[in-house]
């Protein structure tokens, strides 16, 4: 077995198991190979719709979460590997939004002044679409596990930095952000397939 390979195999191991160090180099290892996959592979729909780089971090969410055993026989296979699982992200992704309720034809553009706003009533129509939102979003944080569920809720409800965020679970900054990535794209994986 290759030494490279080998190695992101023990990497891979190690971050299933939840070593943060060992997660956040073998998303250095692979990351340029991945979002090439990503970027070869994303059509211009989804590339209006979604960064590369959230379906890079969703890819790797998934591959760290599932217990699928990587292929043995060379790097070649294992890029293979994670490419089809890039593939399988893309598809899912464009299912999601190439459904009826998200068809971009039926978007309005955004008003270019505050007097093309509309007005700030609320319509019981709006506020049923906004209830039928906040009910996915609750759901879809209901299956996160504990710690997940705490660290999107200090960052996207209590608005605390990456570095107090790190502080709290006794981390680095850079490791609080790689939790949160990982957290949100869990999120976003929920409610892809549960729509």
């Amino acid at each position: 077995m290759e030494p490279e390979l080998q190695m992101i195999l023990s990497l891979l191991a190690q971050a299933r198991d939840g070593n943060e160090r060992a997660r956040m180099e073998l998303m250095e290892r692979l990351q340029a190979r991945v979002l090439a996959a990503v970027r070869g592979r994303l059509g211009t729909r989804l590339r209006n719709k979604l960064e590369s780089q959230d379906i890079v971090q969703s890819v790797f969410v998934d591959v760290l979460d599932s217990e699928d055993p990587p292929p043995l026989e060379d790097e070649a296979a294992l890029i293979g590997w994670l490419a089809k699982r890039v593939e399988n992200k893309i598809r899912d992704l464009a299912r999601y939004f190439g459904s009826q309720k998200r068809d971009h034809r039926r978007e309005v553009p955004l008003p270019t002044s505050e007097a093309d706003l509309p007005s700030r009533e609320s319509t019981p129509s709006l506020r049923f679409q906004q209830g039928e939102n906040q009910a996915r979003i609750q759901n879809a944080m209901e299956k996160l596990n504990e710690r997940e569920r705490q660290i999107v809720r200090w960052k996207d409800f209590m608005n605390l930095t990456f570095g107090e965020i790190g502080h709290r679970l006794g981390t680095t900054r850079e490791g609080a952000r790689w939790a949160y990535s990982r957290a949100v794209g869990r999120l976003m994986t929920i409610m892809i397939s549960d729509p």
